[in-house]
């Protein structure tokens, strides 16, 4: 058998390296006086995450040109068709190593682009694998040809296809044909549906409107639903996988949904500190938070196309460096990471007086409301006033150990939510020394290697905290 953890230890350190398997195994640590700690460690794959069941999924960037419409004259876009390429050099391969697509990819630029732009490297796909055989992925039984473009005059023949999967399986989106040829039923796999939801139609990508095809299409988004009508489990999110529908009319309340699906995905929290930090006064002097030095509460795992700063709409960079192309074949699964940062609002020296005295603030450097709810609404990750994080990606509220418990015992604490001014006081006993801080949440991409990426997001939270030394008797 393969050892899961080796473990070795010298006077001053313990080291824990994973094997080549994907395990999980506890490991005891014992110290000269019999205390014991008990650690459980996971090994997994960076560049794979289990869904479930062992049912995996990864990304890809690498594609085969299928189609494009040049000489179509269609007046809003121009548009390329591309199929996944499971290839590790430059040959066409529906699958490797029992990974397959989900789907195909729908491009489409302003119609006053040059065909030369038609790349399809900055558009991140999800595969899948069922790394256990356990029947989770199936062959379609068959494929309905959506469009083609007969009468179009164009230099290439394409077609956009419906995969029909065999009861109990969904397709996760539509997929492009050479000329008017049938795609191979190794073209895609359908999924097991209990580890999908619906999804929502999205943005239009392309339509073929003023060109001189016979019959209407509009390609659009496969996007995350507003909401779901199954019961789903509170700790799993809904991820689109990159894929498209194609519509054979320009309205898109006309559409076939057949094959508007997301999937499923655990938010598993990987880290997350066992003291939970309190910033404190321990002499007469105010407390100093670094702001860049954030303290550090948990993180969760989360495909990167999952988080706004490092998948942009538009942008195809984040800090002029780090690409899609980058982050798809280094480190497609990265960390959101919670952490907090400190600013003093203001100091109260009461300890030469005998009376009690007023120690008052007023703050206007909160986040705003939109940036809150955008990232919200991105990620699907939501912070409450009170602390607690709850998934909200498909509708419902599912809950996250992304909080923390404010265990605070020095003083007291107040929490609110994104305001534009926030004014309040507190008393000040005599013969003590008091201070306002402001701690401000944050959620911070880190990207494998642990180098974070993009600026710190708002979460939607705030505390306010009175500090004082010494404490009361």
């Amino acid at each position: 058998s393969t050892t899961c953890v080796t473990v070795s230890a010298s006077t001053d350190s313990i080291s824990i390296t994973g094997g080549s398997a994907i395990c999980e195994a506890t490991v005891t640590l014992t110290a000269s006086d019999n205390t014991t700690k008990t650690l459980t460690i996971k090994v997994f794959d960076e560049m794979v995450m289990d869904i479930g069941d062992g049912l995996l999924i990864k990304f890809t960037n690498k594609y085969t040109w299928r189609y494009n419409d040049d000489e179509n004259n269609a007046d809003n876009y121009i548009g390329a068709f591309w199929q996944p390429n499971l290839s590790e050099d430059t040959t066409h391969k529906y699958t490797n190593d029992g990974w397959y697509a989900v789907g195909s990819y729908f491009q489409g630029l302003p119609s006053s682009s040059d065909y030369n732009n038609l790349i399809s490297t900055n558009h991140p796909m999800v595969l899948i694998k069922d790394s256990k055989n356990a029947g989770l992925l199936a062959a379609p039984t068959s494929y309905t040809q959506r469009w083609h473009n007969h009468g179009s005059g164009g230099m290439y023949d394409g077609a956009v296809w419906k995969p029909v999967c065999p009861t109990g399986f969904v397709a996760l989106g539509d997929v492009t044909g050479v000329e008017d040829d049938t795609p191979d039923t190794k073209a895609m796999r359908c999924i097991d549906e209990s580890y999908t939801v619906e999804g929502s139609i999205g943005s239009r990508v392309y339509d073929n409107y003023g060109g001189w095809d016979d019959t209407e299409l509009s390609i659009y988004q496969i996007v995350s639903p507003s909401s779901v009508t199954k019961p789903v489990d509170e700790d799993r999110m809904v991820l689109p996988a990159g894929t498209f529908v194609g519509c054979t009319s320009y309205d898109v309340n006309t559409c076939d949904t057949d094959t508007v699906h997301v999937l499923l995905i655990p938010v598993p929290v990987v880290e997350k500190s066992e003291n939970v930090y309190e910033p404190k006064l321990t002499d007469y002097q105010p407390f100093e938070g670094d702001p860049n030095r954030p303290k550090f509460f948990s993180r969760v795992r989360l495909p990167f196309t999952l988080i706004p700063s490092l998948y942009p709409e538009v942008d195809t960079s984040v800090g002029g460096s780090v690409t899609i192309d980058y982050l798809v074949n280094n480190s497609p699964f990265c960390y959101l990471q919670r952490q907090e940062t400190y600013k003093s609002l203001n100091v109260a020296d009461n300890r030469q007086n005998s009376e009690t005295g007023t120690l008052s603030y007023s703050m206007t450097e909160s986040f705003s409301q939109t940036d809150t709810d955008t990232f919200s609404q991105k990620v699907g990750l939501k912070i409450t006033v009170g602390g607690e994080a709850s998934l909200f990606g498909s509708g419902g509220e599912w809950k996250v150990e992304l909080s923390t418990e404010f265990q605070w015992t020095q003083s007291t604490a107040t929490t609110f939510g994104t305001s534009t001014t926030t004014s309040s006081s507190f008393t000040v006993p005599a013969g003590v020394y008091a201070q306002v801080i402001q701690v401000i949440t944050q959620f911070q991409a880190v990207l494998v290697n642990g180098s974070a990426v993009g600026a710190p997001m708002a979460g939607g939270q705030n505390t306010v905290k009175y500090l004082q030394y010494p404490l009361a008797e």
